[in-house]
């Protein structure tokens, strides 16, 4: 298997859930710290938070993805699934490895079977970066990558926070982990605690929503009241009881847009109450609530919700927009916001004028004042 991204995903999520099926892992990544360290080491561990369960990666190597192309077209001749954990406003450097890897396949004319799956928390991100590889690629050769690879769309789910250790390879992740890859055509090989599905909208939709949009709500009311962690934040009753009403209008919008799956959704809602409320990992808020305007952005995990909720309900989703307000206050301390209204109607697709859009910004007034 070859691994871009060699991160905190990539290692703790990734690679411990397809070790025990491939003979190796090659990470690829640009950090030239971490491709030394994997290969002097060739081994770490994960651990994971409140148990005794531990997991050793073996027969891992790594190479510079940015240095070594020559490398990784030779890998190409052999691997059997790439996985791709960069981050999507990276997903364009990797399509371009990959698209030579292809050229050289095709130049070659060697055929060899991969299957891809970008394991990026975003809407089909594989989708996204076969549209990228499509683009550094001639007709003949874009013919070539769909008779020889298969792409797999994916949602991943699990919290591995930045950490520090005397071994930095090794990492200590959340005992809640969970891949779900869409094969409406079973052409993706069976591997065990993978779970494959004919749609994977539903699933994207769940983890954007319920789990992304929970977890960056904790983070941004945790900053309102002076929380430094994720743990500190969601045990205060206040944030408890806006993080439940968030999720719960989050569901009844995923219950109406997928009816078939309505009580696997509801049994996932109570499942990620239950699993923050608990379980959560010791994380820092300035990690997890970062990038604010980009989660408040009308397509995103506060405000798709949002939308579709003022469609189907006749009263607000005030525990979301509560939410969003937030979010403004957190992004405002970090660059003061001069035009609000802008920010409301341009990010977030709401009229100033309308109900939705004044309960925030009077919210957020609130907040700042």
């Amino acid at each position: 298997m070859l691994q871009f991204g060699a991160g905190n995903i990539g290692r703790g999520l990734i690679a411990p859930m397809f070790s025990e099926h491939f003979a190796k892992i090659i990470f690829a990544d640009i950090d030239k710290t971490m491709v030394e360290e994997i290969n002097n080491t060739s081994e770490y561990t994960v651990s994971y938070y409140k148990t005794d369960k531990l997991k050793t990666i073996r027969n891992i190597s790594a190479l510079n993805s940015s240095l070594n192309q020559d490398k990784i077209n030779t890998l190409f001749e052999e691997i059997e699934l790439i996985g791709v954990s960069v981050g999507t406003s990276a997903l364009k450097f990797i399509a371009k490895n990959i698209s030579e890897g292809v050229r050289h396949l095709y130049e070659k004319k060697v055929s060899n079977k991969i299957s891809v799956i970008a394991f990026e928390n975003t809407y089909r991100g594989t989708s996204k970066l076969k549209k990228l590889i499509e683009k550094n690629l001639k007709q003949n050769e874009k013919e070539f990558l769909n008779q020889n690879f298969l792409f797999f769309d994916s949602a991943i789910d699990g919290v591995i926070p930045d950490q520090s250790s005397s071994d930095n390879l090794s990492l200590v992740s959340e005992n809640y982990y969970e891949i779900i890859v869409e094969d409406s055509k079973n052409q993706f090989l069976d591997y065990e605690n993978i779970i494959k599905v004919m749609d994977i909208e539903p699933y994207i939709n769940r983890k954007l929503y319920i789990v992304n949009m929970g977890h960056a709500l904790i983070a941004w009311a945790g900053f309102f009241k002076g929380y430094s962690t994720i743990e500190e934040s969601i045990s205060d009753p206040d944030i408890y009881k806006l993080f439940q009403g968030a999720i719960e209008e989050s569901t009844q919008v995923l219950v109406n847009k997928y009816p078939d799956n309505s009580n696997e959704i509801r049994e996932y809602a109570e499942k990620i109450i239950e699993r923050f409320s608990l379980h959560v990992m010791p994380d820092q808020i300035e990690r997890v609530g970062r990038n604010p305007l980009n989660k408040l952005t009308k397509d995103e995990r506060f405000l798709a919700p949002v939308h579709m909720y003022l469609e189907m309900e006749d009263d607000l989703p005030k525990s979301l927009l509560t939410a969003c307000a937030m979010g403004l206050n957190y992004a405002n301390s970090l660059e003061p916001i001069d035009n609000k209204v802008e920010v409301i109607e341009k990010y977030m697709g709401l009229s100033e004028s309308s109900e939705a859009g004044k309960f925030i910004k009077n919210k957020l007034n609130e907040l700042i004042n």
